[in-house]
């Protein structure tokens, strides 16, 4: 993934130093943005885990409102300490992608790097064709 996302970069730098309607200036602004982006791939470093959570095979309904309980805490406990950048905004397994502008991040879970989208065993043609065009979108999502 990060070759892949290295050579879209690369074809982005020379798209954004082609523009003629760009300013110098404007150019040297998106690709210092573009440099500066950092990579959440598979899963995060850190995992949050739900050690404390206590759940019965009696029924799912059953097992929601422990599990409302315990985000909610969780959550309530993070009030008035320092964001923590590395954490995620989706699990692991979520198939899906995401451009995060407030902190200039691009993420892509384990979920989409599996086929259809991504095949460590393909080709490169078939690998930029597929999740290529995920990594080009979140690329371009925050122009």
């Amino acid at each position: 993934m990060d070759e892949l996302i290295d050579n879209l970069f690369v074809a982005y730098r020379e798209h954004i130093n082609s523009l003629d309607w760009m300013s110098d200036a404007t150019k040297k602004q998106e690709l210092t943005k573009l440099e500066a982006i950092k990579r959440k791939i598979g899963y995060p470093a850190k995992l949050r885990g739900y050690a404390g959570l206590d759940l019965s095979r009696k029924s799912y309904f059953d097992n929601n409102v422990p599990i409302s309980e315990f985000l909610t805490v969780r959550d309530l406990r993070d009030v008035g300490t320092p964001l923590d950048q590395t954490r995620w905004g989706m699990t692991a397994a979520t198939v899906n992608a995401q451009y995060n502008d407030s902190f200039n991040n691009i993420t892509f879970p384990a979920g989409i790097l599996q086929p259809p989208f991504f095949d460590v065993k393909a080709d490169d043609a078939l690998n930029h064709g597929t999740i290529g065009v995920v990594i080009g979108h979140e690329m371009t999502a925050r122009v």
